[in-house]
């Protein structure tokens, strides 16, 4: 604790004051006071905590007596005291404040300090600080300076005979100065319950050209109310005084003697098993969901950072009620810098860089899910309800990491390095063991090879498997206690344990990189027999991110061949789910085959998913099915249709109705 000091009343007011004016950020932040303003001061910073200590209720008076003493200087023209004789100090112990704790109460008007992430700018604008103003009768000049709101109020005469006439602004002798508009955002690290809350901001002379989104900024503004006479309900706006770069929010890790006792249990057989057991333990877990949860614990450790990505891609396709969207909502709960969101719900501009358009009616780019998301984690579910035009939006973000626009003027590129975990749902809601996973999912082999891994959960009816689940589930509901107190590691436990884990750099050996062409030239060979079984230079990169990310997760300090050996294992378990035999090459149905029937297929699909009860189809029901699958444009989808009725497949009943006959597919 420093050591209490007695100061003078002008001591300390004059010593206030110098303080105040040698530093640039609180000396702005005083400069835009308004008249009934809170001045927040942090009485647990260096530069204040002495005078506090000495004596507060001073030291609240003479602050306030030092900011008068400033008003002045900067507005000799007016009666500070009269003008600002609501302005109050309020003492605080942090210098910031959460975004979504701002309180029009207690802050309107007044300088606040936060953290926020830009996800939008506007182009760069002009405004009046100062000009001259003159009658046009009298030619009498008036001298006039933007007010608190950077506003010019209108000027007329003066002069008796002029009879209050408006004066004109002589451009010639204003001063201007740049302002730009920027929508600010909380962190996710911050934010409630995942749902940050964003505000729009207004940039000043020497700050405008220097926020850009993406970028993670200190901020300190003043609270406004964008008053409009003709309405109650009034747009907010924060005026931003000063700023500077930050880091993003320090991750959770472990203590010292969790770190002691994770490194030793490592060393154990089964520790992988308990953190398997630790993710998601609601879900009752047979060996392919064993294996999802690892391959979803190594995609949140990530693999190696450097040249090429270490962020792991992986979807979970099949049918309804699998659990896909609790393993992705638990990856969500466990990662301090994630999203989860619905591809239904979601569009390339939500996902990617969006134009958004501000309360002036300009547009403006705005970062979406994945940018933001960048250093972290996107969990996308439904990604089979995204039209397709949506889907190859996030082809450049999920390979080269970037995400670009080109678009009304506004041209812009930002990072993307975010890992994607999704879900999808088979068409007409039940996979079809008949049909290729492509045609089930209507997934182009381009998005499917981005994937790391893919995993197929088809809904099969097995008794024993049936029973284990049932009594899974309801011993949740009975002794929910008892089996949380029987998971390694909880939420937040696990949550910091892969904190700490994604920061390790193990080394490789020479052996394992033998093995892992091994490994490629062996997939190359399974794909061999089919086309579109796409193994190319992607599928070794994934490889070795997982083989590193498994590594990282048992906390060595090499990979070695083990690590290998898992994600070998991991790999025929993701392809074996797929009927493909990764060893052979060989599959009793290939997942991945060539679209040949593919239209084929698809119009059988979408017909059946047309029909009512009666088995009727409506042909504007059908068509839109079709272009929906992505295969048909609507032109083509019509030929199709009408290509039916002339083969006799479908015949019309009445009503604009049709009914197959047996001759349809």
């Amino acid at each position: 604790m420093s050591e209490e000091v007695t100061y003078t009343d002008s001591a300390m007011r004059d010593r206030i004051r110098e303080t105040i004016e040698n530093d640039k950020e609180t000396f702005n932040v005083i400069s835009k006071l308004h008249e009934n303003s809170k001045v927040y001061v942090n009485v647990g910073d260096p530069l204040w905590v002495d005078y506090y200590l000495s004596d507060s209720g001073k030291f609240r008076d003479e602050y306030l007596k030092a900011v008068y003493l400033i008003l002045t200087e900067i507005y000799p023209d007016i009666e500070v005291g009269a003008t600002f004789k609501n302005l109050s100090i309020e003492f605080t112990t942090s210098d910031t404040i959460l975004l979504h704790d701002i309180n029009p109460i207690e802050h309107e008007n007044s300088p606040i300090a936060f953290n926020c992430e830009i996800i939008a700018g506007d182009s760069w604008m002009t405004y009046i600080k100062s000009a001259t103003f003159v009658c046009p009768k009298c030619f009498n000049e008036y001298n006039m300076k933007a007010d608190f709101d950077k506003s010019l109020l209108t000027v007329y005469c003066s002069t008796d005979g002029c009879k209050k006439a408006k004066c004109e602004l002589d451009k010639k002798r204003m001063i201007t100065g740049y302002v730009q508009t920027v929508v600010i955002q909380e962190s996710l690290e911050e934010s409630k319950h995942n749902n940050p809350i964003s505000f729009e901001a207004k940039i000043y002379d020497e700050h405008v050209g220097t926020a850009f989104p993406g970028q993670k900024k200190k901020m300190t503004g003043i609270f406004h109310s964008k008053i409009n006479p003709k309405e109650n309900e009034h747009s907010i706006f924060i005026e931003i005084t000063s700023m500077i770069d930050i880091e993003s929010t320090e991750p959770l890790i472990p203590t010292k003697e969790e770190l002691e006792k994770y490194y030793e249990d490592s060393t154990k057989s089964d520790f992988c098993e308990k953190l398997i057991d630790s993710y998601a333990p609601s879900i009752f877990a047979n060996q392919q969901y064993r294996d999802m949860k690892l391959a979803i614990l190594l995609q949140l450790v990530g693999g190696k950072k450097g040249k090429r990505r270490s962020d792991i891609n992986q979807i979970l396709v099949g049918d309804p009620s699998m659990a896909k969207s609790v393993m992705l909502q638990f990856a969500e709960s466990i990662t301090q810098k994630s999203l989860y969101t619905s591809g239904k719900g979601s569009t390339s501009a939500g996902l990617t860089i969006g134009i958004v358009t501000l309360d002036s009616g300009r547009k403006v780019a705005m970062a979406g899910v994945l940018p933001i998301c960048s250093g972290g984690f996107a969990m996308i579910d439904e990604f089979d309800k995204m039209n397709t035009n949506d889907r190859s939006a996030i082809h450049e973000a999920m390979e080269q990491q970037t995400t670009s626009i080109a678009k009304a003027g506004i041209i812009m590129s930002l990072p993307t390095k975010t890992s994607i975990l999704a879900a999808a749902n088979p068409i007409g809601g039940k996979y079809d063991s008949e049909s290729s996973l492509a045609d089930n999912l209507n997934l182009t082999a381009t998005i499917l090879s981005r994937f790391d891994l893919i995993w197929l959960i088809v809904d099969k009816v097995d008794e024993k498997f049936d029973e284990l689940k049932a009594n899974h589930i309801i011993n949740d509901f009975l002794d929910e206690e008892e089996n949380t107190s029987k998971i390694y590691l909880n939420v937040e436990q696990l949550t910091a344990y892969l904190n700490h884990a994604r920061g390790l750099t193990p080394t490789i050996s020479e052996e394992l990189r033998v093995k892992a062409k091994e490994l490629y030239h062996s997939l190359r060979r399974a794909s061999k027999s089919n086309d579109a079984l796409a193994v190319g230079t992607r599928q070794l990169e994934g490889i070795m991110r997982l083989a590193y990310a498994h590594a990282k997760l048992m906390l060595k300090d090499e990979v070695d061949a083990n690590d290998l050996k898992i994600v070998t294992n991991l790999l025929k378990s993701s392809y074996q789910s797929l009927n493909v035999d990764l060893d052979s090459g060989e599959s009793m149905q290939s997942q991945f085959v060539t679209k040949k029937d593919g239209k084929k297929v698809a119009m059988s699909k979408c017909w059946r998913m047309s029909e009512n009860s009666m088995g009727l189809v409506k042909s504007k029901d059908f068509v839109e099915k079709l272009v929906d699958t992505g295969l048909f444009s609507e032109h083509q989808a019509q030929e199709a249709f009408a290509n039916m009725e002339k083969e006799c497949q479908i015949k019309m009943q009445g009503g604009g109705l049709w009914k197959k006959t047996s001759g349809l597919l």
